[in-house]
């Protein structure tokens, strides 16, 4: 068995070990509401888990309860070192990324990818008469 390739050596400019990459203002809960023209409403992380899983298991959300464990653990990273030893800074600020975003679902964009394609009812039910169940489905 062969050992990894060092940081070092997969770094194009020579430096070892990992870096952060982030935006510079976190995502907030202000953020959002902005964002959503929403209110905000406080509810307990234990709570939003059991409710999100029941959502999940009765079909009713696709997401699981594993993507809100994830939010609350998701801690903030300092990217100071991106910015000194490699010149790194954000292109896009979190506000202008999140506005597009939110402009992306009003406008119901759509792409051929998986992550944005068509959901209806009937789109996955042309895509099962058309494709077949999963297990039979060709590769692309």
């Amino acid at each position: 068995m062969t050992s990894p390739t060092p940081c070092s050596k997969l770094s194009p400019i020579g430096r070892p070990g990992p870096f952060n990459i982030a935006a510079d203002e976190p995502l907030t809960a202000d953020l959002l509401r902005d964002a959503f023209g929403a209110r905000l409403v406080h509810v307990p992380a234990p709570a939003l888990s059991i409710l999100t899983n029941l959502a999940s298991t009765l079909h009713l959300s696709p997401v699981h309860r594993g993507w809100i464990d994830l939010a609350y653990a998701t801690p903030l990273v300092e990217c100071s070192r991106a910015r000194t030893l490699l010149g790194w800074h954000p292109r896009h600020d979190t506000e202008s990324v999140l506005d597009e975003l939110v402009a992306g679902i009003r406008e119901h964009s759509r792409s051929s990818s998986a992550v944005l394609g068509e959901r209806s009812p009937a789109a996955r039910l042309r895509k099962l008469l058309t494709s077949g169940p999963v297990t039979r489905r060709k590769l692309p």
